[in-house]
């Protein structure tokens, strides 16, 4: 038998399967219009200049990608229940944590895609532009870690309360918490409380900043680290 013939893992057979019947593709022309009017057209309104260019991942980007993620995470994670096969997939040899992973990574899978595909247009639209120095890399990291707890804690909702109206309350509830924290961020003084700061959304930056001096990646860690936390708590509890 030759390497090219040689059957896949179970588990790669799973998750490819998973790709195909996967609702993300599906709504991928929405959130591409969306993105499109909302990130692309606001961040051509900036001065080609990196860091300020940058901005537009984590205060609108994440915001449209989020509330996408959260909901059709949601819809996967909550498919079993929905469809009244719970009984019937218990009597697999595989267990309940190994199954929910598959949907779970094909689901995380296809939006980090879709939002690594939208930096990518952001970033080459900003190169051709800009003059001088380089792509910031930390309000990716940002973002991806954003979408991806986003996507965990859909799918959690998703399977301890299966419904069909548990993705779009999903979706609707990360909108709200989106918009909160970023009232928390836009209110916050020196002599109120910082936790505000891990809200990835904020105001943009100005024009020169990062022009003159380097921007510290300090407050960006200190966010990939919170959200990466509570992205540990939530597949914990899902498992």
């Amino acid at each position: 038998m030759s390497v090219t013939s040689m059957p896949l893992p179970r588990s790669a057979r799973a998750l490819r399967l998973e790709f195909k019947r996967n609702a993300v593709p599906y709504v991928l022309p929405l959130l591409a219009v969306v993105f499109f009017f909302n990130t692309l057209r606001t961040a051509d309104g900036f001065p080609p200049v990196w860091t300020l260019r940058a901005s537009a991942i984590t205060d609108h980007m994440l915001f449209e990608f989020s509330a996408f993620a959260g909901g059709l995470a949601a819809w996967a994670g909550s498919r079993e229940g929905r469809r009244k096969t719970v009984d019937l997939v218990a009597t697999t040899p595989r267990a309940a944590w190994a199954r929910l992973s598959i949907a779970l990574a094909g689901t995380l899978c296809w939006v980090l895609l879709a939002f690594l595909a939208g930096v990518a247009v952001l970033y080459i639209q900003t190169a051709l532009q800009a003059t001088w120095g380089g792509p910031p890399l930390w309000p990716v990291f940002t973002g991806a870690v954003g979408v991806t707890v986003v996507t965990v804690i859909g799918f959690t909702c998703g399977v301890l309360f299966p419904g069909r109206f548990t993705a779009p309350l999903v979706a609707i509830g990360v909108l709200v918490l989106d918009q909160t924290g970023l009232h928390q961020a836009l209110s916050v003084t020196a002599s109120s409380g910082t936790y505000a700061l891990l809200s990835p959304a904020n105001v943009p930056p100005l024009v020169d900043t990062g022009v003159y001096y380097q921007v510290a990646p300090d407050l960006s860690i200190v966010q990939v680290m919170f959200m990466g936390g509570s992205r540990s708590r939530c597949s914990a509890r899902s498992a």
